[in-house]
């Protein structure tokens, strides 16, 4: 009789299914045991893709790094993607993180875009730098086509907003 013991953590609905694919190898002379599975916390995880989708890295006007205020948030960050790409990695599924450069419409769109994207590979450095594996990092420029906040030339506001690298979660 074969004995197969599955550990870990996985998605309710994956250990009901395990249970069903064991009572059936059972009447086959084989044993799978399920009793050590662990429900995943899936709201965990989406509470964690929550802040990490709406944590931006903020620069100021014509600058590629960002400044020593951005530290702490960097530091989290780091510490928030590596958790959640374990956490995605335990339930079966790979976790990348897209890093999207932005620009103010201060200046002309060719350098803007240039900007953006080298913010966006600033950003994807220093979280290498804070143990980020590089390839769940993904790195574009949106220049000022993707604005967080509408600008119009009355608003300063809208123009510092904008200058930022900003951080999608995508799962595979």
């Amino acid at each position: 009789q074969s004995r197969i013991v599955v550990v870990g953590e996985a998605p309710a609905g994956w250990i009901s299914r395990a249970q069903a694919a064991a009572d059936q190898l059972s009447a086959d002379g084989v044993v799978l045991d399920v009793s050590q599975l662990r429900e995943l916390n899936l709201a965990e995880l989406n509470q964690l893709r929550e802040a990490i989708q709406t944590t931006d890295i903020f620069f100021s006007s014509g600058r590629v790094v960002p400044g020593p205020e951005q530290t702490p948030v960097l530091d989290r960050l780091a510490d928030q993607l590596k958790e959640f790409a374990e956490n995605a990695r335990k339930a079966g599924v790979t976790a990348r993180f897209m890093l999207t450069g932005h620009s103010d419409t201060t200046g002309r769109e060719t350098a803007n875009a240039s900007i953006s994207a080298a913010r966006a590979e600033t950003v994807r450095a220093l979280l290498n730098k804070r143990g980020v594996a590089p390839e769940l990092l993904l790195v574009r420029g949106a220049g000022t086509f993707e604005p967080a906040v509408p600008e119009n030339e009355n608003s300063r506001t809208g123009n510092s907003t904008n200058r930022r690298v900003s951080v999608t979660v995508n799962l595979e």
